[in-house]
């Protein structure tokens, strides 16, 4: 990323992010749609699970799946057209209790739906990235919709920083070896996957993270002003290694909770940026947890691990204790190019204090990886991902996997299972709970692994799928 720095952070903040005029008026932009599809059994998959095909892309993922009080799915998945095609088209639509698709967000060219936020109201907050005429690169828009799909507000999103996150730690094996800093310049993103943003709503407001000087916090207002910003990492040469990780989610006292996985010199260099204790767990890799107060005052950090690489896919809050889902990648076997395997871990801490008092490694089938993990009303944990697949430790997939549905405990026992088998690879991306107490999930199946498209690219397809599922 690179950003635009000066001296007045917060009032060319606020200048820099003005809403515009209402772009669209009085016309919907979320519109409806005719589609005749509705869930469907597959004939490999248990009976208590139906499905529907989305999209008709030669490869498509999901990457952002919720349901409203409503029953409806709404659903951002990025599709690939062909074997060639490396940046993919973005849709955001909306499906149904039935499965069937009834709105979707029409398409402006050049720009793509990122992520979204459901208020109260109805109304809804779209972060948006829309490219820069004649470059591949991505700026941040920001939209607020009517509950009837109307845009009431829309302005393009910059961050000039504050004196000191212009700060860049190069980090070698054992900590901070410089500190350097970077140079002055727009706030723009070289590619869709770079930016990193995972957001919630507060009321009628939201927050989210993103990564702009390092990693930040921002408050909107339901106008779209930028209500306070909060620096939680400073830029680092290391921050590509567990990208992807950022996990956002409130505690019962309206507290933020910002949370990704760290390495032991990510951690030394959190330290002397903002000259905070930070104890280290163990291992190469930790979970960091940081709990800011909705007025954008920093209360704690905590890091959460023991001596296995914990790599964070979510975490949710239930009576004063946070759950944190992570995946490792443990050694196992003694087997030639084969002698580790991904498996599950579930941790539970104390909200105050930090302490951790539970960690366990699950280790349901040969190979398990998780997508993403929800924490239900009930204070149980879930996972949703692959599993019983090989891999070898080249990083090559070997055998196709099952798609992954997996209900536990607390203590990560009492494991239940919905399992996808087939045909090919089946991946279960994102996982949501409806008002009817089913669950609603969404991923690909028919997919490849890592070499089936070696000698025929046209073998490489998969398709993108919504599914919902009864408990056993």
């Amino acid at each position: 990323m690179k950003v635009t720095r000066g001296f007045l952070g917060s009032l060319l903040l606020l200048l820099a992010c003005q809403p515009s005029a209402p772009e669209g008026g009085e016309r919907a932009v979320l519109v409806p749609v005719t589609d005749a599809a509705r869930w469907t059994s597959h004939e490999a998959w248990p009976t208590q699970t139906r499905y529907r095909q989305v999209g008709e892309s030669f490869q498509g993922t999901v990457h952002q799946l919720e349901v409203d009080e409503e029953g409806r799915s709404w659903v951002i998945r990025q599709d690939f057209m062909s074997p060639h095609d490396i940046t993919g088209r973005w849709a955001l639509d909306v499906y149904a209790p039935s499965g069937q698709r009834v709105l979707t967000l029409e398409r402006e060219e050049n720009v793509e739906p990122y992520r979204f936020v459901r208020h109260p109201s109805g109304e809804l907050t779209l972060f948006e990235l829309q490219r820069i005429p004649e470059t591949t690169s991505y700026r941040l828009r920001l939209r607020r919709l009517s509950p009837e799909g109307r845009v009431l507000a829309a302005r393009g999103f910059d961050d000039p920083g504050r004196p000191g996150e212009s700060r860049e730690y190069l980090l070698d094996e054992d900590g901070v070896a410089e500190v350097v800093e970077s140079p002055a310049q727009e706030l723009h993103w070289e590619r869709s996957r770079s930016v990193h943003l995972r957001a919630l709503a507060l009321g009628e407001e939201a927050a989210f993270i993103l990564w702009s000087h390092g990693v930040k916090l921002y408050r909107l207002t339901s106008g779209l002003d930028v209500a306070w910003d909060l620096q939680l990492m400073p830029g680092h040469d290391w921050m590509d290694s567990l990208a992807g990780q950022e996990q956002l989610t409130l505690d019962a006292e309206g507290n933020l909770l910002v949370a990704w996985s760290m390495h032991r010199n990510e951690a030394a260099a959190w330290r002397q940026h903002f000259g905070r204790e930070l104890a280290w767990r163990g291992g190469r890799v930790d979970v960091l947890v940081q709990r800011i107060g909705p007025d954008g005052r920093h209360h704690a950090a905590q890091l959460h691990g023991n001596e296995h690489d914990e790599q964070l896919v979510g975490m949710g809050v239930y009576r004063g204790e946070l759950l944190i889902g992570a995946t490792s990648r443990v050694p196992k076997y003694d087997r030639p190019n084969d002698t580790t395997e991904w498996d599950l871990i579930l941790m539970r801490a104390h909200m105050e204090d930090g302490t951790l008092l539970h960690h366990r490694v699950i280790d349901f089938a040969r190979e398990d990886l998780p997508y993403d993990f929800q924490v239900d009303v009930e204070g149980r944990a879930w996972f949703a991902g692959v599993t019983d697949f090989l891999q070898v430790d080249t990083n090559s997939w070997t055998e196709s996997g099952q798609g992954m549905l997996l209900r536990m405990d607390a203590q990560g026992e009492r494991v239940e299972s919905l399992l996808l088998k087939g045909p090919r690879q089946v991946i279960v991306e994102r996982l949501a709970f409806a008002p009817d107490g089913r669950v609603r999930f969404a991923g690909t199946y028919d997919g490849p692994i890592t070499h089936t498209d070696d000698k025929d690219p046209s073998l490489g397809f998969d398709h993108v799928m919504l599914g919902v599922g009864t408990w056993p």
